[in-house]
């Protein structure tokens, strides 16, 4: 995995999936690290002769009961991640 992940984000592997938790203080950082991964994540698997499933690629945010409610849209390469 790239060594971006282990600064930038958590990578749990499963026997042909990956989840990454990553956290933001807000949106914008949130986003901007998300870029950072998912970059890293796409040049890891073209590198390794695999593809990154924008189909399948989606997020849920995670917050604890006094946080603020956050209301973003998460992309990349021009496809929205749901």
């Amino acid at each position: 995995m790239p060594e971006v992940l282990i600064q930038n984000a958590l990578p749990i592997l499963f026997t042909d999936d990956i989840s990454v938790i990553a956290m933001g203080s807000n949106i914008v950082d949130f986003q901007l690290n998300m870029k950072v991964v998912l970059d890293q994540l796409n040049d890891w698997f073209d590198v390794n002769l695999l593809v990154l499933n924008s189909e399948k690629t989606g997020f849920i945010h995670f917050k604890t009961k006094n946080a603020c409610e956050i209301n973003g849209i998460l992309q990349y390469k021009n496809k929205l991640i749901a």
